[in-house]
């Protein structure tokens, strides 16, 4: 089975138990044992075990609801609930908790400061509950807008009593990685305190996005053998993604982490979840797909696999469209209808236009935009104002937006005769 079809595989097994138990839900997660979704009032984190997936039991659902009741709303006002789905479907359902990830906070400069001490008293209230909480990372933890914070995940978590989680979790350094370091709460406590005294490093913040992954070190974990035809491609694409980082390293935000079968490319925003908003607002089956700075291509590949009819596919970088040839050919599936051209020169034929990297300057966008406005569906990466979009566009399309980070926005342009998408934002 090609990488394509373990994809279209595992995309109809969770689209139909997410449609059958939770019609209408917005996808905040994804990855390959589960998925969380936003339904109603509720967080849902859905877990699959099955098609050899195998998930560790301090991992599972059941085991966070076990760690969940025990705090009693300790970690945050949570109110959790277990459903079984179907046989080796189980979600667990949680009250949503409105504020933002600790994880953007932290490299946000217009974000307020976030609290030392409302982070040591969540801990403590866990602690001492005799959970030893194994998730100090920022993505797993909410800022509310009063600032206290709420723990929403618990996997790894375990119970023990109040004296050895309290030792364990306060307890300055851990041994770890063949020595000593920051015991996790501290490590987490000390970015709060950098924060504190200087704002976001935008450039560390980029050079930590280049941190390295190695296709190598995860077939080995996994068994998968690089020197299969696939492996092969996988390699020759990471070495280009590498020489594209070294010679701009900027490029990095077009770098997306995205799951390849059993393997990860380690970048900035989750492809899954992007490609997700996109294919919400607009559907490529059957289109002529134009993709603008492809990237590594994964738009193409996305498109074509999801059945559009034809895929122009520009970028201008020689090192990511090298990585987009090998992907292409690694990932399999019907990728025959990509064209892979270095130079836009912008086709008059324009059906659906994804253009989504941030490699675009501010000046230009403006003029792209114009150039393509003639298609009937567009999807653009953008940090212009609305009225410099309704200067490019015109006033007389829908629009709505996808997502929005670090300055940016993700902005569906529909068809003009088109009424608003009813789940966005006009």
């Amino acid at each position: 089975m090609t990488f394509a079809e373990q994809r279209r595989h595992t995309e109809a097994m969770w689209r139909d138990v997410i449609d059958a138990f939770y019609p209408g839900g917005q996808m905040v997660n994804i990855s390959p044992s589960h998925r969380v979704i936003r339904h109603g009032g509720k967080a849902i984190k859905i877990q699959y075990s099955g098609d050899a997936v195998a998930i560790e039991p301090s991992q599972s659902v059941e085991a966070e609801y076990g760690l969940l009741k025990a705090l009693d709303g300790a970690a945050g006002p949570l109110e959790p609930t277990l459903r079984s789905l179907r046989p080796g479907w189980q979600a667990l359902e949680l009250a949503w908790v409105d504020g933002h990830l600790l994880a953007d906070v932290l490299v946000d400069p217009a974000a307020p400061v976030p609290s030392l001490r409302a982070l040591a008293t969540t801990t403590f209230a866990v602690a001492r509950r005799g959970i030893i909480y194994s998730q100090f990372r920022g993505r797993h933890i909410i800022v509310g807008d009063d600032g206290r914070m709420t723990f929403i995940d618990f996997g790894g978590s375990r119970k023990s009593s109040a004296m050895r989680a309290l030792l364990h979790t306060f307890t300055p350094v851990a041994r770890g990685g063949g020595g000593w370091k920051a015991a996790p709460f501290w490590y987490l406590a000390k970015k709060i305190v950098d924060r504190r005294r200087r704002p976001p490093d935008v450039d560390a913040t980029v050079v930590k996005r280049m941190a390295h992954w190695s296709f190598a070190e995860q077939a080995a974990e996994v068994g998968f053998d690089l020197a299969c035809a696939a492996g092969r491609h996988l390699s020759a694409a990471e070495e280009a993604i590498k020489r594209a980082e070294k010679e701009d390293r900027d490029i990095v935000w077009d770098i997306p982490t995205v799951f390849i079968g059993p393997f990860y490319i380690r970048g900035s925003e989750h492809w899954e979840l992007l490609w997700h908003d996109i294919t919400r607002a607009t559907a490529p089956r059957n289109r002529r797909v134009t993709v603008l700075n492809a990237g590594l291509g994964l738009a193409a590949i996305f498109a074509a696999d999801d059945g559009a009819a034809e895929v122009r596919a520009y970028e201008p970088n020689k090192h990511l469209s090298e990585a987009a040839g090998h992907l292409k050919a690694a990932f399999g599936g019907e990728t025959s209808t990509i064209q892979t051209l270095p130079d836009p020169g912008i086709p008059a034929d324009l059906d659906m236009v994804i253009q989504i990297s941030h490699r675009v300057p501010r000046e230009e966008q403006a003029e792209t935009l114009r150039a393509v406005s003639a298609a009937r569906d567009i999807v653009f990466r953008t940090n212009l104002t609305d009225r410099e979009l309704d200067d490019a566009v015109g006033t007389g399309r829908p629009r709505s937006v996808l997502r929005t980070a670090d300055g940016w926005r993700l902005v569906h342009f529909g068809p003009p005769e088109a009424a608003p998408h009813p789940d966005r934002p006009a």
